[in-house]
């Protein structure tokens, strides 16, 4: 498996979980396993009404070997003009 089948995997897991596309922006194997991580919009229509910017979420997904997804945690939430992710604090 390469890292292209983990980018589709995760891609495609988006979809269906969450109903959104994803933009995967790291992936790497660890020992058998395989970890990426990949960003969400979680929050644009309601900002778009209050002229906020979208709020981008960031999750962490482990495959196993078989391109099968064996967890995912949120990491992080920023806002899309920011640099950095604020870890474990809700953006208001």
């Amino acid at each position: 498996m390469g890292i292209e089948s983990v980018i589709k995997a995760v891609q495609n897991f988006s979809k269906k979980n969450f109903s959104k596309p994803c933009k995967v922006i790291t992936v790497k194997k660890e020992d058998e396993n395989w970890i990426a991580h990949m960003e969400i919009v979680v929050e644009d229509e309601d900002m778009r009404k209050y002229a906020r910017t979208p709020i981008i979420g960031l999750w962490e997904v482990r495959l196993d070997n078989d391109q099968n997804i064996t967890s995912f945690e949120r990491i992080g939430l920023k806002e899309a003009t920011d640099l950095n992710y604020e870890e474990g604090e809700e953006i208001e």
